[in-house]
């Protein structure tokens, strides 16, 4: 269940399938609304970029040390730690797509599909 969280969370940002409060969106102007958007995008780049880094100093802190996760069965942490690292880094760089590129995550992919 762990892993099924972390490695689907890249796909969900990357499919729009987020929540978000679309009623404060559709009350914005157009030029508050982009604003907003790169905001959000920023913030969200600039959030996973820093757990990317730290998810990926404890992955390799608990590989150097050989640390052992005991709580049902003996495995390697940095196990734990290794989906984190990779979840992080593929969100950080949707965040980085969208603050980049001309797509929005809030214009709905499935509804230009009907």
């Amino acid at each position: 269940m762990f892993y099924v969280t972390f490695l689907s969370a890249p796909w969900l940002l990357r499919d729009k399938g987020h929540v978000y409060v679309d009623m404060v969106m559709r009350m914005m102007s157009p030029r508050a609304k982009r604003l907003n958007e790169i905001l959000v995008y920023f913030l969200g780049f600039g959030s996973t970029a820093i757990l990317t880094y730290a998810a990926l100093y404890m992955t390799w802190d608990s590989y150097v040390r050989m640390d052992l996760e005991t709580r049902d069965f003996d495995m390697p942490r940095w196990l734990l730690f290794l989906p984190m690292t990779i979840s992080f880094f593929l969100i950080s760089l949707e965040f980085l797509r969208y603050l980049l590129g001309h797509d929005s995550m809030y214009q709905d992919s499935r509804s230009d599909q009907l």
